[in-house]
């Protein structure tokens, strides 16, 4: 959650993933 772009981007499509998973 913290640095580049990037790991804001995977961290958000995490959260997207665990969201629509459930």
């Amino acid at each position: 959650s913290t640095g580049t772009w990037t790991t804001v981007w995977t961290d958000g499509l995490t959260s997207l993933d665990r969201y629509k998973g459930r």
